[in-house]
């Protein structure tokens, strides 16, 4: 018996359900179908967009890192030179700018979080601002582990001379302990 007796076999209200069940069927395959299909889409989108971002993220990280890891290769080769006599390089910087350094005093140093700080204050007199600024900015740019950690500028009478009292630090990094040391509790070499 084929499908088609069956249905003639039923009654016409039977006919009319089996019909509308069909239909309904037919539009949940035809209509639903499509609907369901770009929903999954849609959720595939959004995921792929959330894993984009986080890629866009892990690119620039990747970037920063980089950026972070030369500059920390350029501070460490900064502190692999050690520092020049602060004296001689303090002057030199100050002659090569028509300065004269009447006094000059080591401080004691002073330790800081892996480093060694060694200030020396600087007194001068009589000082033009330019020459002044031009010596600072030699210090500064000396390629050593140097700053200038304090500075005080008091006004003369005359103009363009100050009378200066600097602080120039020298910064070394303090050697880590051999392993042979932390057995023995020594501190390392400075």
């Amino acid at each position: 018996m084929s499908f088609a007796d069956r249905f003639n076999k039923l009654t016409p209200r039977e006919q009319k359900l089996a019909g509308f069940f069909v239909l309904c069927a037919a539009l949940m395959v035809f209509v639903g179908g499509p609907i369901y299909a770009y929903m999954g889409i849609a959720s595939d989108r959004e995921y792929n967009d959330a894993i984009r971002t986080q890629l866009r993220r892990m690119d620039r990280g990747a970037e920063l890192l980089a950026n972070r890891r030369s500059e920390r290769e350029q501070r460490d080769m900064l502190y692999a030179r050690q520092p020049p006599a602060m004296a001689s390089f303090i002057e030199k910087a100050a002659h090569a700018n028509g300065l004269e350094v009447p006094r000059m005093n080591d401080q004691p140093p002073l330790d800081a979080k892996g480093f060694v700080e060694r200030p020396t204050k600087v007194h001068m007199s009589k000082v033009g601002l330019l020459p002044l600024v031009k010596m600072l900015e030699r210090v500064e740019s000396g390629g050593y582990p140097v700053a200038i950690s304090r500075l005080k500028v008091k006004k003369k009478s005359r103009p363009d001379q100050y009378d200066v009292e600097l602080t120039v630090s020298a910064y070394e990094k303090k050697l880590a302990p051999s392993s042979k040391d932390k057995k023995n509790g020594k501190k390392g070499k400075r």
